[in-house]
């Protein structure tokens, strides 16, 4: 991560459809929710929103949302989760990402029920 430069690797999103560091990003969150540090995986969650939008890349940017609704389902917290979830389901129809707009709706439910 500390390797990751912003303009250098700007192309990579471009190329393969995600950024590298976004990735890791989201998957060190979903680590540390795993193993019971929702305080960390925020942490990972809001650096890696920052950078996915400092990147302009709006499917970086909804898998970040969607590990961020994880998290927040994880915690128990539907307010947070129901919020989340809208804007992860906006983005995803306004950019055209069906991948992360199912995982949106769902979490939509589980926090509106």
């Amino acid at each position: 991560m500390a390797e990751h430069d912003l303009q250098t690797h700007r192309r990579l999103a471009d190329q393969y459809g995600e950024d590298p560091a976004v990735v890791c990003h989201m998957y060190a969150a979903l680590a540390y929710w795993l193993l019971g540090r929702s305080d960390r995986a925020r942490w990972w969650i809001e650096t890696g929103l920052e950078l996915a939008r400092q990147l302009a890349q709006p499917f970086g940017i909804a898998q970040i949302l969607w590990a961020g609704l994880l998290v927040s389902q994880g915690r128990g917290d539907p307010a947070s989760v129901q919020a989340q979830a809208r804007d992860l389901i906006a983005l995803c129809q306004r950019e055209d990402i069906g991948f992360w707009l199912g995982g949106g709706r769902i979490l939509h439910g589980w926090a509106t029920r």
